[in-house]
């Protein structure tokens, strides 16, 4: 569990075609995973988890990533410092959805783009992650939230199907 770096995070930094000069934000970390291949990708990375032990797992694992105690309500960035801001995973513990949202629109730049990522469920069915249904109206409340181009998109990784809600910002 502890060093876990499951399909979803190489399968995301990939799908959000992270590079050279971005700047990358992940919101419940955890032990850093996507952290690592979005640095391997060319970026800069931080982190934020409510978790003590995973912020310090994460650091230890990452130096060269900033990560640092928190929550999606209470991100203690300056305004408009990144390029992406993910969640994977981990936004169906979100508190406050529409705090979280706004907050990851304060900490975006400008044309900056927002991922939340969560294991496909199936219409109906509760659980660890998000069904279309339940997607579809995530993307609406992006919308709500002024952000542009809100979609869901299907992310294939190993045998597992994710849905990637997405806006810009």
């Amino acid at each position: 569990m502890f060093g876990r770096d499951p399909k979803s995070n190489r399968a995301l930094v990939a799908h959000a075609g992270v590079g050279e000069g971005d700047r990358v934000l992940d919101i419940g970390c955890g032990p850093g995973a996507s952290l690592d291949h979005a640095h391997t990708a060319g970026a800069e990375v931080y982190g934020v988890d409510p978790s003590p032990g995973m912020v310090k797992r994460a650091s230890r694992r990452f130096p060269y990533a900033t990560v640092i105690e928190g929550s999606a309500e209470d991100l203690e960035f300056a305004d408009g410092l990144f390029t992406h801001v993910w969640t994977i995973s981990a936004f169906h513990h979100w508190a406050d959805v529409d705090k979280g949202i706004e907050e990851a629109k304060r900490v975006l730049a400008p044309a900056g783009r927002l991922l939340v990522v969560e294991r496909k469920l199936k219409d109906g069915k509760t659980g660890h992650g998000i069904s279309r249904q339940d997607a579809d109206s995530l993307a609406e409340t992006l919308a709500e939230h002024g952000f542009d181009d809100s979609q869901v998109e299907t992310l294939r990784a190993g045998r597992s199907d994710y849905l990637v809600v997405s806006g810009r910002a």
